[in-house]
């Protein structure tokens, strides 16, 4: 459960799983971080 402080979260990643959920979710290969770097 998140609190409503700020917190540290610390985690294994499984390259492999990260690899195979970015083929999952294609859209994130169109992102153009350039065009809104302004806005962030």
């Amino acid at each position: 459960r998140a609190g409503r402080a700020e917190e540290l979260v610390l985690a294994d990643a499984d390259p492999a799983f990260l690899a195979a959920s970015r083929e999952a979710n294609p859209y994130l290969r169109d992102r153009r971080p350039g065009l809104y770097g302004a806005l962030a």
